[in-house]
């Protein structure tokens, strides 16, 4: 499933998937994060060595962090709309990923029905609709994005308490 996981950080942060605007606001640095937060992620489900594979557990970390600091950094200097920021990020979220999800499960149902010599799909409906809707019970690696939802939920108040708070006069200690 680490393929997913590739589809989805190129069509998040793929310059052919940006507009003018966002790829203005873009930092070298961050953009390095996520690129080595992708690599160690695809490292991990390589089956690495032990003690390579330890890296896993800071790939995704790693990549969380530099995408909340871009996002950060984009509505630091423009008004933050949430009806319009919500529309936006939780379509990037969800699309490329029900897209891949539909590709997944009808190349594997046509695989099985093809070249399964009798063997039976693996998927129940309940689990495809799960899947579809990031729920448990669904396929293992969708978890990262209800990470990815819950934290595009939450931004936009993050984003409003860092505003407030920058405006607050601390007296001196």
């Amino acid at each position: 499933m680490f393929i997913f996981q590739i589809v989805h950080v190129f069509c998040t942060y793929s310059p052919l998937c940006l507009n003018k605007t966002r790829l203005k606001h873009l930092d070298s640095s961050l953009d390095l994060m996520r690129f080595i937060g992708l690599l160690i992620i695809m490292l991990a489900h390589a089956q690495p060595p032990d003690w390579l594979f330890q890296l896993r557990k800071f790939g995704t970390p790693l990549l969380i962090v530099a995408s909340a600091l871009s996002i950060s950094k984009i509505y630091k200097k423009r008004p933050l709309n949430i009806k319009e920021f919500y529309q936006k990020r939780l379509v990037k979220l969800t699309v490329p990923s029900w897209i891949f999800l539909t590709f997944y499960f009808s190349f594997l149902y046509v695989g099985y029905s093809v070249l399964g010599n009798g063997a039976a799909y693996p998927y129940s409906l309940r689990t495809i609709l799960k899947s579809y809707m990031y729920r448990g019970g669904g396929i293992d690696n969708l978890w990262i994005l209800r990470v990815h939802i819950f934290l595009a939920l939450l931004t936009p108040f993050a984003l409003r308490l860092k505003a407030s708070e920058s405006q607050m006069k601390y007296p001196p200690i």
